[in-house]
């Protein structure tokens, strides 16, 4: 952990903030699988122990493709920058240059999305776990959810950063279209999350 931070400080743009927005949903997993195993020591109805069992098992699934991602999207980035290191003196360069850098926009732009993807399946299980599981683990899935939330709104911004300059319209609007309605969607799971642990916290 402290090498990832001292290369996040460094003057390399890479890793960066999609790396970063990896980690933190790769940690929202990690709560969501610490309080699933903690509801099912306490809990006792079969039926609900299934779905605990569920979400447990997906949350090592995703912890496991989001680890890959903080890697992923560093190395997509590199090719991008590669890309504008290409040489541009003859119009034949400059062509293919031009290709290798709308290519690689795109491609740096995937992994983010599949960030995007993976956080809102995080979100989705703190949202689970807020309500069924453990009421004493409650804020950790709400610190899930929050840390999820930050992973799919880091993954967005990073997803609008890399088509900003692709030319093709229809891939743009394709894959903007699909981070949007995921942001929506996990923003609209963020409030509901937090909502859950405030009421379970209440004393009333």
């Amino acid at each position: 952990m402290d090498e990832f931070i001292e290369k996040v400080a460094s003057d390399s743009p890479t890793p960066g903030g999609g790396s970063v927005s990896a980690l933190a949903s790769s940690l929202g997993c990690a709560l969501n699988e610490m309080v699933s195993r903690l509801s099912l020591k306490k809990e006792s109805d079969h039926a609900v122990t299934g779905e605990l069992q569920t979400v447990l098992d997906g949350s090592g699934e995703l912890r496991t493709r989001l680890a890959r991602l903080v890697d992923e999207d560093a190395q997509a980035y590199q090719v991008v920058m590669d890309s504008y290191s290409l040489p541009k003196g003859t119009d034949e360069e400059r062509e293919k240059r031009t290709m290798a850098i709308q290519d690689a926009l795109v491609g740096a732009a995937e992994p983010p999305l599949r960030i995007m993807r993976a956080s809102l399946d995080v979100l989705e299980m703190a949202k689970f776990l807020a309500e069924s599981g453990s009421k004493s683990a409650c804020t950790d899935a709400g610190v899930a959810a929050l840390m999820a939330q930050a992973g799919l709104h880091g993954g967005y911004l990073n997803v609008r950063i890399n088509l900003a300059y692709v030319r093709n319209k229809d891939t743009v609007e394709d894959m903007e279209n699909e981070a949007r309605s995921a942001f929506e969607k996990g923003s609209e799971l963020l409030k509901s999350t937090l909502a859950i642990v405030n009421s379970r916290l209440s004393f009333q």
